[in-house]
C-alpha cells in the first residue's frame, strides 16, 4: 500500500491495491487509543440502577462471600458497558454481513472484505477488549457465575480444578479469550487480511446481549421480576438460542 500524507505530514490514509483507500496504520493506532478512552469513560459514566441499601444476598447468589458493595457496583457497570458494546458490534457486523451478501462474489466478500468502515469497527473492538482485560481483573471473583471446581462432578474444569478454584479458572479462560481476540483484530488491521472473518467476530456478540441481561439480573441485589417467572426465564433462553443461531450460524456455514 502507498501512504497518502495529509497537510500535517502524517499519513492518515493509504492506497491499497485490493481495497482502495483505507486508513493508515497510524490512523488505526490512534483510533484504538480513542476507542479505549471512550470505553473507559463509558464504564465510569454508566451507573448501575441498584438498591444501595441492599444486603449481601447477591453475593451469596454468586457464591461469593463478603464482597464489597463498591466492587459489585464496578461489576454491574462493566456488564452495562459490555452490553452497549455488544449491541453496537452486532449491528455493525449485521450491516457488513448484509453488505457482503449483496456483492458480486458474496462468499469472497464474507471472508476477505475490508475497508475504512470495517477498520473503525475493528479498532472499536480492540478498545473494548483492552478495557475488558482490566475489568475482568477487577471483578475476577464474579466470573465463575456460581460454577465451582466441583461442577459437573469435577469434570467441567478438569484438570484445571486440581489446582485452581472456579473463579480462577474462569478468569484464566476469559483472559486467554480476550488476548487471542485482541491479536486477531490487530492482525486484521495490520495486514488487511481476514476482514470478513472478523466481521463474524462482531456478529458473535449478538447472543451475548441476552447473556449479559441474565448476568445483570443475577448480579443485582434484588432479582428482577423476569427471573422470578419460569415462563419469562424460558422465553429468555429461547431468545438467547435464536440469537446464538443468528449471530454464530453464518460463521459455522462459512
Amino acid at each position: 500500500p502507498t501512504p497518502m500524507a495529509s497537510q500535517t505530514g502524517l499519513a492518515v490514509f493509504q492506497e491499497s491495491d485490493e481495497f482502495g483507500q483505507v486508513f493508515s496504520g497510524l490512523a488505526c493506532a490512534v483510533f484504538c487509543l480513542l476507542w479505549t478512552g471512550l470505553w473507559l469513560s463509558m464504564h465510569a459514566a454508566l451507573r448501575p440502577w441498584i438498591n444501595h441499601d441492599a444486603d449481601a444476598n447477591a453475593d451469596e447468589q454468586l457464591g461469593i462471600e463478603a464482597l464489597s458493595h463498591q466492587r459489585r457496583c464496578f461489576y454491574i457497570r462493566k456488564l452495562y458497558r459490555m452490553q452497549l458494546y455488544c449491541v453496537v458490534a452486532a449491528l455493525a457486523g449485521l450491516t457488513f454481513f448484509v453488505e457482503s451478501c449483496l456483492e458480486a462474489n458474496p462468499l469472497r466478500a464474507m471472508l476477505m472484505s475490508f475497508g475504512p468502515a470495517r477498520q473503525v469497527a475493528f479498532t472499536m473492538a480492540v478498545g473494548h477488549w483492552a478495557i475488558a482485560l482490566w475489568e475482568d481483573w477487577r471483578t475476577r471473583c464474579f466470573l465463575a457465575q456460581g460454577l465451582s471446581e466441583q461442577s459437573g462432578g469435577g469434570l467441567a474444569f478438569f484438570p484445571l480444578n486440581l489446582f485452581c478454584t472456579g473463579p480462577q479458572i474462569m478468569y484464566f479462560m476469559y483472559t486467554m479469550h480476550h488476548i487471542v481476540t485482541l491479536f486477531a483484530y490487530i492482525f486484521a488491521l495490520s495486514t488487511h487480511q481476514l476482514g470478513g472473518v472478523m466481521v463474524q467476530g462482531l456478529l458473535f456478540e449478538l447472543p451475548v446481549v441476552l447473556m449479559l441481561r441474565r448476568e445483570l439480573g443475577v448480579a443485582s441485589p434484588e432479582l428482577p421480576d423476569w427471573l422470578k417467572s419460569a415462563g419469562a426465564v424460558n422465553c429468555h433462553w429461547i431468545l438467547t438460542y435464536l440469537a446464538f443461531m443468528a449471530g454464530r450460524g453464518p460463521a459455522e456455514v462459512l
